[in-house]
């Protein structure tokens, strides 16, 4: 029915299955803890509203699965990054990309070569930029 369920402490969900849903590999809470952002083996990030139990709305951007998603200090933006080693930023509240950044990658030889994926995101508590 497209509402996050609750789990039981051994992993198994309770209340509906999602069956149709692809795996959850990062997910990320929201200052107040009223919302969260789900991502995984899809190329869009989930935002949910936890108080009325439903799916918000979907962020799209990426190319490939996302492997990390991180809301912003103050709540004004969603990170997510995967596999193809770009870092999506999104506005929660217009669901629009804001901004790109793209990893380069480096070859055994240190010449710049395609990108690296990025597997974790975390923005500064003391200055509010993404690392």
């Amino acid at each position: 029915d497209g509402r996050p369920g609750d789990a039981h402490t051994d992993g198994r969900e309770t209340g509906s299955s999602n069956a149709s849903h692809p795996p959850i590999r990062a997910l990320a809470f929201s200052k107040g803890s009223r919302y969260l952002a789900t991502a995984g083996a899809s190329t869009e990030v989930t935002i949910w509203d936890l108080k009325r139990k439903q799916k918000l709305k979907t962020l799209s951007g990426h190319a490939d699965a996302i492997a990390a998603v991180q809301y912003s200090p103050g709540d004004t933006h969603v990170a997510s990054a995967g596999r193809e080693g770009v870092v999506v930023l999104h506005s929660p509240v217009s669901g629009l990309v804001v901004g790109t950044m793209v990893t380069p990658g480096v070859s055994p030889t240190g010449a710049p070569h395609g990108t690296v994926a990025v597997s974790s995101l975390h923005y500064s508590p003391h200055r509010r930029q993404l690392l």
